[in-house]
């Protein structure tokens, strides 16, 4: 699989929501759970 340069630069600029995402899950994580939603627990897992 090849990756054009554009796509490259287009990964980096997602490094930052995905370490915002990674940042908050175990508190999403821990609502779900308080919520008793939990197909959402499971698909964090």
């Amino acid at each position: 699989m090849s990756t054009s340069a554009s796509g490259a630069a287009g990964d980096r600029k997602m490094l930052p929501r995905l370490a915002g995402l990674e940042k908050d899950l175990p508190l999403r994580r821990k609502r779900a759970e308080k919520e008793q939603w939990l197909g959402e627990v499971e698909a964090s897992t």
